[in-house]
C-alpha cells in the first residue's frame, strides 16, 4: 500500500521512522568522530546525509529549511538522550 500513497503520507511515515532512529544514527557518528573536538558540525551533517540517504522522498518536502531545522530538533534530543545513557553508564561502572 505504501506505493500508493500520496509524497505527504510517506513524508509523515518517514519522519515517524526517523525519531525511532535518530538515537541510533546520532551514536554512530559520535563514535565515528569521537577523537575530534570541534567535530560537532561535521557529525551534524553527517546525520542530516544518513537520513537523506535512509529517507530519500524528504528530498521531495518542499519547505527543506523547515524539515532540516525539524531534523536538528530530533538530532539535538538524540543527543541529551544519549548523554543520558552514556552518564548512567559511566556511573555503574565506577
Amino acid at each position: 500500500a505504501y506505493l500508493n500513497m500520496s509524497d505527504d503520507e510517506k513524508i509523515a511515515i518517514a519522519k515517524k521512522q526517523l525519531g525511532e532512529t535518530m538515537l541510533k544514527l546520532v551514536t554512530q557518528a559520535e563514535k565515528d568522530y569521537n577523537a575530534w573536538v570541534q567535530a560537532g558540525a561535521v557529525k551534524r551533517s553527517e546525520v542530516i546525509d544518513a537520513i537523506f540517504q535512509k529517507y530519500p522522498i524528504l528530498n521531495r518536502v518542499t519547505d527543506q529549511e523547515t524539515l532540516i531545522a525539524e531534523i536538528d530538533k530530533m538530532i539535538d534530543a538524540a543527543l541529551v538522550e544519549m548523554r543520558e545513557i552514556f552518564s548512567k553508564n559511566q556511573e555503574h561502572l565506577t
